[in-house]
């Protein structure tokens, strides 16, 4: 009944394929890995960084994470990097919103490729004292608002987190390039 799954790179990709496909899974969180391959409306995006798409019918039908997202019910983080190599946030971000677990998380660190800040490294591990032993309660996941305003774009957010007292502060990035780099 408190079975977690984790793994980084190959392992976060096994973690993502065993909680698709096995019900005794009650808590996952792959690390750089279990993105998928890149939805047809990321590929339509002009100058996209997309891998060539794998054309493999067994890849597509037994392999790609995309097949096993749809069918995770238990709690999952995903922990990344922004600029990993090994799947592009938007494919993360396209390819998980369709997860139906009612818990679904980001821990995404700023300007690194295939590992975590240090102040990210233990998320998992609180996802796994949360949903397998219920001993913390993490934050849910920030309201964000953004709009363009004015003639010439400027971007305006709005952060609200759901325990304001608790945050010590907000950074907020964006990117104007076609893959979110």
């Amino acid at each position: 009944g408190r079975i977690g799954a984790t793994g980084h790179s190959m392992g976060g990709t096994l973690t993502v394929m065993l909680a698709g496909c096995d019900t005794r899974i009650r808590a996952a969180a792959p690390s750089c890995g279990g993105v998928g391959q890149a939805p047809d409306r990321l590929r339509a995006r002009p100058g996209n960084a997309a891998r060539p798409r794998n054309t493999s019918r067994a890849y597509a039908e037994c392999i790609d994470e995309v097949n096993y997202l749809k069918r995770i019910t238990c709690p999952i983080v995903y922990l990344g990097p922004q600029n990993d190599f090994n799947g592009l946030v938007d494919e993360l971000f396209m390819n998980w919103e369709g997860i139906p677990s009612k818990h679904v998380a980001f821990v995404v660190s700023k300007h690194l490729n295939h590992r975590h800040e240090q102040a990210a490294a233990f998320a998992d591990a609180l996802w796994f004292e949360q949903h397998l032993k219920g001993t913390v309660t993490l934050p849910q996941t920030p309201a964000l608002a953004a709009e363009i305003r004015g003639p010439i774009g400027i971007p305006r957010a709005t952060v609200t987190p759901d325990a304001p007292h608790a945050a010590e502060r907000v950074d907020i990035f964006y990117s104007v390039d076609t893959n979110g780099q």
